[in-house]
């Protein structure tokens, strides 16, 4: 105990100034790398069936339309390269995932922050199948570093039951 005390007795100023400076260097350190972190590119996308309308004609387009949008909630531009959805397929007992493609009409874009994109598509049942089968599971863009940017799984459910009323409305 006393070597420990007579160690302390012989800090000079220098040492507490080089351990002052290692604990801003750690502080500095960690502040930046939570900032790569937080900064980086996020998007944000939201889906619907809508129907269209001119503004300043009479004019109401009675098809549905799928409306999907895309926003930069990020600090940093993001550039959108495409968009896809996953359904599934039962084969035998495995539960299979396959992927599709939408083909954008505007697409790859560069968002920049809250920035925001929609592209729309002629909604017919046959060209969205696994849509209405309920295969649908995951929709979602992504961008030009290979980042998939997903439609929250809550909003994946509002809008498969969207999708069943639609279905419903039609037979009915």
């Amino acid at each position: 105990m006393e070597n420990l005390l007579n160690r302390f007795q012989e800090i000079t100023l220098s040492d507490l100034i080089a351990l002052l400076a290692l604990i801003l260097a750690s502080v500095s350190f960690g502040w930046n790398v939570l900032n790569e972190i937080r900064n980086k590119p996020r998007a944000e996308i939201s889906v619907m069936i809508a129907n269209m309308i001119q503004v300043g004609s009479n004019v109401v387009d009675k098809n549905d339309y799928l409306a999907i949008t895309i926003t930069n909630i990020g600090k940093r531009p993001i550039k959108i390269k495409g968009i896809g959805y996953k359904g599934y397929k039962w084969w035998f007992l495995p539960k299979r995932f396959k992927q599709y493609i939408i083909l954008p009409k505007k697409l790859p874009i560069i968002l920049q922050e809250s920035e925001d994109h929609m592209e729309s598509f002629p909604y017919k049942p046959n060209d969205f199948k696994e849509l209405l089968d309920h295969n649908f599971q995951e929709l979602f863009c992504y961008d030009s570093v290979g980042g998939n940017h997903y439609l929250p799984r809550k909003k994946v459910r509002k809008f498969r039951k969207e999708i069943q009323d639609q279905k419903n409305k039609k037979k009915g």
